[in-house]
């Protein structure tokens, strides 16, 4: 299985809230359209030069976990720079929604990534950072 790396909070607002388009450089391997991936959420908690749309709150770092959070398909991409627009899904509704990716306020582009049956996994007691205080007890 493929996976796709973001930074935290962008993952938990793909698995647990309404993100639904994911922002890229460059679009989908052809073999990658139809397929689930893996969303892998980063060590790195930021929000680089983007903005949270209006009314997203994200979870803080420490609530917000790392690896392997959930899976999704990608079921399409606009590409901006070309306007280029690929949609893979049989659903009349999923190919329309690549159509209106430019007035989805999760899209900044350049290429959009379309995903959709989003499955969160639950989190595994892996996911839990040790504090100082349980590091030092650890030892005892």
């Amino acid at each position: 299985m493929k996976a796709l790396t973001l930074w935290r909070p962008w993952s938990d607002a793909i698995v647990r809230g309404p993100k639904r388009v994911e922002n890229r450089p460059w679009c989908p391997y052809p073999g990658t359209l139809g397929t689930i991936i893996a969303i892998h959420a980063g060590q790195k908690y930021g929000f680089g030069n983007w903005d949270l749309p209006e009314g997203y709150e994200p979870p803080s770092k420490a609530s917000s976990p790392m690896g392997i959070v959930g899976v999704a398909r990608v079921v399409g991409y606009l590409d901006r720079r070309a306007g280029i627009r690929v949609s893979v899904a049989s659903c009349e509704r999923l190919a329309s929604d690549v159509h209106v990716l430019d007035r989805d306020p999760w899209w900044l582009g350049p290429v959009g990534w379309l995903l959709e049956d989003v499955v969160a996994l639950r989190a595994s007691s892996s996911d839990v950072r040790p504090s100082a205080t349980s590091k030092r007890s650890a030892g005892r």
